[in-house]
Formats: structure tokens, sequence, C-alpha cells
């Protein structure tokens, strides 16, 4: 009887067990599951190398993260060839969730995920086409910048930090095996392009003992708290050893590779020139821009914004003949940095929502990068530190350009989005597109807030967009149409713009960066779309506030998905 009861009761507990289980929330099941590849996927990311970890958290315990490898990433073959493979598993894995059963903001971050991995299995087989060392975002550029704004938190980062400096010599070396693939296929860069990195790896190591790096380091240890006079000068010595030895090592393994590999390139002109270049600039425009349209639709859409501008212009010259020689006369540089984004912050709450409140710092580009440097950038802060930015200028600036990296640009949206608490996994997807597209939009409305008479900022504004239109026509023409240095030199001539430096300095960046321009422009027109299609069905209801809030609260997504999300808000 004991032995029956004891079965009985087994029976009991398995039924009891089963009930339960059946009892489980299918929606609440896929939505931690979610939760919970969203996390790993999130963790992966930015372990993979130490920069991206710590410029994405200041604090990694908080985060889980207690063990992680020292490293600058990896351009082996089986680095990369591993790399394809997670996403192939993260595809996968996303595949096997109940699309229906999320939350709408879960659904949103899956379709930026599924976007994100498909388009680049898509291009899988194109690797080789990467280019680590190009002209405008090249490691050998942002490495040194990256070091610098290496902050010192606890103890741990400066450790961290001196372990990362030996990993550079192994690292570019990587990286010169890489560009000796692509020459085996055919695929290394213009001799003319090798001398552009080659002469910025020269000027960056051209005085070694004043090496900004050292200086860099000197005065963050020198505001670290709690060390003792011993360990700021060990922490000192340290570090420019490995600055004197390993760093400038690194740079002239680079220098050295680079020459040795000059000659091989194949090609001195576009990606179109490559076998599979169009395909691969396709890619480029999909994955960095964020835009589904055919190259052929975003070459109309560029030249539908080219004959609006310049009608535009055409118009206010009939309304007053001087407005281009009054252009060329205003001037809106400012050497007033703090102040100037100071009046942005307070100016464009008129059409923009106000945002967290935040600590910037401006800085000048150093010396020894000032020649490669871009005119202007941000660096994002970490997402647990969100209120710390930094901006960089490089020599003057102008309102503009203020506006582009500051309010209402790149800081103000970053912190925007930050402070809406959204999925850790959107804070470190960047769809250049989308960034670059907006602070684009942003700098522009930045004339209308500069004072001037509503012609005149028209008139600039016309003007700008026009311009960054042309450079966008251009890459197209050079990098998907083919054209040669002969075909770039007509159409600019055409348009007017004659003088043969600038021929030879577009052509050379536009092949150095392929698609570059088109981050900006073309994300930049794909936000106006989106605005003239709220303004269309809104008519009289429709408010820019509301509009531009709506863009910041999606945050960095494809257009596509941003279209969809639109029509949502519309419907509200």
């Amino acid at each position: 009887m004991k032995a029956i009861r004891k079965g009985l009761s087994l029976l009991i507990v398995v039924v009891m067990l089963l009930s339960l289980s059946s009892c489980v929330n299918p929606k609440e099941s896929a939505r931690q599951k979610f939760e919970k590849l969203t996390n790993t996927i999130f963790i992966e990311f930015i372990t993979y190398d130490t920069l991206s970890l710590h410029y994405t958290v200041a604090y990694p315990k908080n985060f889980g993260i207690n063990d992680y490898p020292i490293t600058l990433g990896s351009y082996s073959e089986e680095s990369i060839q591993a790399g394809y493979a997670e996403y192939e598993k993260w595809l996968a894995e996303l595949n096997s969730i109940n699309y229906d059963f999320l939350t709408v903001d879960q659904q949103l971050t899956y379709d930026i995920l599924l976007g994100h991995f498909t388009t680049e299995l898509e291009a899988a087989d194109l690797y080789l086409y990467t280019e680590p060392l190009s002209s405008v975002s090249g490691d050998h550029l942002n490495l040194p910048i990256l070091l610098a704004e290496y902050a010192f938190n606890t103890r741990q980062d400066i450790s961290d930090y001196l372990a990362l400096l030996e990993t550079v010599e192994p690292y570019y070396r990587e990286i010169i095996d890489f560009e000796t693939r692509k020459s085996e296929a055919g695929l290394f860069m213009a001799d003319f392009s090798a001398d552009l990195v080659i002469k910025t790896c020269q000027e960056f190591i051209a005085t070694p003992d004043s090496n900004y790096l050292i200086e860099r380091f000197d005065d963050k240890i020198d505001d670290f708290p709690d060390l003792t006079e011993e360990e700021n000068a060990t922490y000192k010595a340290a570090n420019r050893e490995l600055v004197l030895n390993n760093v400038v090592a690194a740079y002239n393994i680079l220098i050295e590779g680079l020459t040795s590999l000059k000659g091989t390139g194949k090609n001195e002109a576009g990606l179109s020139n490559f076998a599979n270049g169009k395909s691969y600039f396709k890619y480029i425009v999909k994955r960095e821009v964020g835009s589904k349209r055919s190259i052929r639709k975003i070459k109309s859409m560029i030249m539908n914004k080219l004959d609006q501008d310049r009608n535009q212009i055409i118009q206010l010259l009939k309304k007053d003949e001087t407005i281009l020689d009054k252009m060329l006369a205003i001037d809106l540089m400012t050497d007033d940095f703090q102040s100037t984004l100071s009046e942005l912050s307070e100016k464009m709450l008129v059409n923009y929502p106000a945002g967290p409140e935040v600590t910037y710092t401006v800085k000048q580009v150093h010396p020894s990068m000032a020649e490669s440097a871009s005119p202007a950038f941000y660096i994002k802060p970490t997402i647990d530190q969100y209120d710390a930015n930094v901006i960089y200028v490089n020599g003057e600036a102008d309102i503009q350009t203020l506006a582009h990296e500051g309010f209402p640009g790149h800081m103000y949206q970053s912190t925007y989005f930050a402070a809406t608490n959204p999925a850790k996994i959107r804070l470190i997807i960047n769809i250049k597109g989308y960034s670059e597209g907006w602070a684009t939009y942003a700098e522009l409305s930045s004339i209308q807030m500069s004072g001037l008479d509503e012609d005149m900022a028209v008139a600039l504004d016309a003007n700008y967009s026009y311009t960054l239109g042309i450079y966008s026509l251009v890459d197209i023409g050079i990098n998907y149409d083919g054209w040669t240095r002969q075909d770039t030199a007509d159409f600019l001539n055409e348009i007017g713009i004659s003088e043969p430096d600038v021929h030879k300095q577009m052509f050379e960046n536009i092949v150095g960066s392929p698609g570059n321009y088109l981050n900006y422009y073309v994300g930049y027109l794909e936000i106006l779309e989106l605005k003239e299609d709220a303004e269309e069905a809104l008519g009289s209801g429709f408010d820019l506030k509301a509009f531009n809030k709506f863009l910041l609260d999606v945050g960095p997504a494809c257009f596509d998905i941003l279209s969809d999300k639109l029509d949502h808000f519309l419907e509200q």
C-alpha cells in the first residue's frame, strides 16, 4: 500500500509539473528569450576588442563583465570567418523567436538586428574589399585619438591601457598581412592612397619623444586620484617606453608594409573597376547608409534635390543679384566654442525637444594629426556615463560645424537617445546614414538659428546642400558608374568647378573612402523625405518639434524601418 501511495505521489508531482509548464505564458517566454539573446549579443560585441569595451561601458563589472581579452581585434582569416559564423548563429536564434509575441520596442530591435546580420552575411564573400586604412576613418587615424581619449576611471583601466599598447605592433602586422591578401587578390589600394596613409603615419611618429600619446597619458595620470609619487612615475615611465618602442614600431610596420606593396594595386580608380566592386558599393549603401533604395533611385533622389537647390538660388538671385557676393562675405567662424554651443543648445529648443543635461569638453586636434584629421568629430561617451562628451575641432570651426557635432547634432542626438533607456544593443549598432544624416539635417537648421535674414539663410542652406549633392553624385559616378579622372574633371567643369587641384583632391578622396559622402547626404535626404511625408499627411497639423522628437525617440535605424514607424506616428 505504501508503495502504491509513493507511486501515486510521484505521478501527482509529474502532473503538477506538466500543468505548471503548460501555464507559462508563451509571450513572456519569447520576450525573455529575446532579452537574453540581445544581452548576449551586446556582451559579445563589446568584448570583441578592448577599445569597444572601454568606449561602451566605463565600469564593466556593473554589466557582469569580469574577464575579457586585451586586444585591438583581428584581421586574420580565422577571426573573420568566426565573425560570420557568429552572425549565422544569431540569425538562426532570431528566427527561432516568435516575432508577434515581442513588445513593440523588442520588435524594433529585432528588425534592426535582422537587417544588420542579413546584410553582413550577404556580403560575406566580399570581405577583402574592406579597407582598414581608409583615408577618412582608417585605423591609423582613429587609433591615436581613441588611445588619447582612453579614460582612466579605475586602476584596472590604466593596466588595461598599458597592456593594450603592447598589442599595437602585432595588430598592425595583421593589418599588413590583410593588405597583402588584398594585393594577392588584385584589390590593393591605389598608390596615391598608400602614399597618403604612409605620410599620415610618418607625421604621427615624426617626433617620438613629444608624441601626444605621452603628453595625454601624463596629464591623465596626474589627474588620477590617490596615486603615490612612485606609482605616478612608474606608470609614466611604462607608457613612455611602450609608445617609443611598440607604438612607433607599429607605425613603422605600416609604413614599411605599405611601401613594399605599392605598385601591386590593379586599380587607380573607384570600386566599379573591380570585379565585384559594384556589389560591394551596393553593400556599403545598404549597410552604412541604411537605405534599401537602388543606386539608380538614390542617384535620381540626389539629382532632384540638386535641381531644387539650384532653382532656389536662381529665385533668390532674381530678388537680389548680389546675394552670391553677400554669401561669400558671410563669416560664421567662431573661436568661442563653448559659448557658441551653449547658445545653440538654447535656440534649438524652438524646434527640438529638450534633451538630458550633459557636460562636454571641446579639444583641439593634436598638430601631429591635424593635416589628416577631419575638420571636427564627436566621441560618444560610455552608456553608463553618457553626460561626459568630447568634441574635437581641427583648428578653426564655424557655427555649422559645431552644430553638426554638438547641438542639435551628434552629441544631442546620442545623449537624447541614451536617456530614453533603450535596449543596450541599440546603443552600439551605428547606422551612419541615420547619425550623419541627422547631424547634417541639424547642421543646416543651425543656419536658421544664426541670426541671418531669411533669404541669406535659405541661400546658404541651398548652397551647402547643393555642394554635398555634387560630392555624392561624384561618389556614385566614380564608385558605381566607372568615372575616370577625366570624367570627373569634365563633370565638375560643366558645373563651374574648374580648379585642377579640386578635381584631383575630390577624386582621390572619394576613391580612398567610397560611399562616405552618401552617409551624410543620402541620410539627410531620407530624413527630408520622411519630413515631407509627415507634412503631406498632417497638413496644417504638422509640428516640426513633434516630428524631430519622433526621429529621436525611434533612434538609429534603417530608413525603411523609420518609414514604417512614421506610419504609426501619423496614425497617432
